[in-house]
């Protein structure tokens, strides 16, 4: 008899990888889900019953449809800004990422896992906790165990806005590697790592849900810089289009994308999967130049909040690191920007001065100074909030 989808939640718990991977080895389909996203009632994931009180999917739910037997790794991505979307990663797909991932870092058997990111991202569940229990390494939750506390050599994921929450001091001590993922780093955060991880390599790795997440990759000799993601992974094909969104293609990729209009899954094969983000070539490899998801239109032209960031940014002498949020006045897109000084000191009148000399089309609705930047319920930055 075929077994039940199982429902998981949580966030990097040791507790939730032995479940993850008691059905890797049941051959049982899991659905790793985030908390949070439970709590908002989601009508398109109640349908195909997925609610809070969930522990296993009723057999009557559409979510058997068209699904490939044995153990599934369903992740839901893009419930946070769009239309929820559930994606299927088998044994195969996730065996490619490890092993790539594992080979181009040269971890070793000695290495320890520290869990920072959500076990229901890819870049947590699989370059985390199923690389941990594949690869026989020992994991630790990050709120279980303290940096100071692991002598070993690690292999620490997190994404750009966990660098300042969990590196607080400096910690010589530590070697092995790190993978920095989702959005873009910024000089300070570079910088900030080095600092407090001197011994560590340093790395970038960009993927998305559906690569499972290998793409591309920074080498652990490079030396970090904003933007710079790296060069295509060995299986990795990738492609720009007319648009400069980066496209690919690997063994590594979702095999099923599951079809909430329709009700069912949607088998991918051997087909191109677009990013969605821009990228600029570069002689090693892609400069990540923005999402276009979250691009803002602003009288009809396209504004890419990235690149808008960098330039104020040098206009106000790296004193503040800036975002750029959407904001809806009269049904037209306006900007918003936030501004975090890198010192100590707030000089507003310097910043509204030099913000004039932008042009009009870019000048700012309104303009607020925040010590920390707003995240949303995956540790991301918020563009909302707005």
């Amino acid at each position: 008899m075929r077994p039940k989808i199982k429902l998981l939640t949580g966030w990097s718990e040791v507790t939730l990888l032995e479940d993850i991977w008691r059905c890797w080895n049941n051959d049982q389909p899991v659905i790793v889900i985030n908390p949070k996203i439970l709590e908002l009632k989601n009508k398109s994931l109640f349908q195909i019953g997925i609610d809070k009180h969930t522990k296993y999917i009723n057999k009557s739910s559409v979510l058997y449809k068209n699904l490939s037997a044995g153990f599934q790794l369903i992740l839901l991505t893009s419930g946070t800004t769009g239309e929820p979307k559930l994606i299927c990663l088998d044994k195969k797909s996730i065996l490619f990422n490890i092993n790539t991932i594992h080979k181009h870092l040269s971890l070793s058997s000695k290495t320890t896992v520290y869990g920072v990111p959500p076990l229901f991202h890819a870049f947590g569940a699989v370059l985390n906790g199923l690389m941990a229990k594949v690869k026989n390494l020992d994991y630790v939750d990050s709120r279980d165990v303290n940096l100071k506390d692991v002598n070993s050599p690690i292999l620490i994921s997190y994404i750009p806005g966990s660098v300042f929450k969990y590196l607080k001091s400096p910690l010589p001590h530590l070697t092995g590697v790190s993978i920095n993922g989702g959005d873009c780093l910024y000089q300070s955060q570079i910088e900030h790592m080095y600092k407090m991880l001197p011994n560590v390599k340093h790395t970038t790795g960009y993927g998305m849900t559906e690569a499972g997440p290998v793409i591309t990759h920074t080498k652990t000799d490079e030396k970090l810089s904003p933007g710079f993601i790296g060069a295509p992974l060995k299986g990795v094909t990738t492609e720009v289009d007319g648009n400069n969104i980066l496209k690919f293609k690997s063994d590594g990729q979702a095999h099923a994308i599951f079809n909430f209009n329709k009700m069912t899954w949607e088998k991918i094969n051997d087909e191109w999967i677009s990013t969605g983000d821009i990228v600029q070539p570069h002689s090693n490899g892609y400069n990540f130049v923005g999402r276009s998801q979250w691009s803002i239109n602003k009288k009809g032209e396209t504004i890419s909040p990235y690149l808008l960031e960098k330039t104020i940014e040098e206009l106000l002498n790296h004193q503040y690191e800036c975002r750029v949020l959407p904001v809806q006045i009269n049904d037209t897109q306006s900007l918003k920007l936030m501004l975090r000084a890198t010192f100590t000191t707030n000089n507003k009148g310097f910043v509204h001065q030099k913000l004039r000399k932008l042009p009009v089309f870019f000048q700012p609705t309104s303009i607020e100074f925040v010590t920390e930047w707003p995240e949303n319920s995956n540790g991301k930055l918020n563009r909302l909030v707005g």
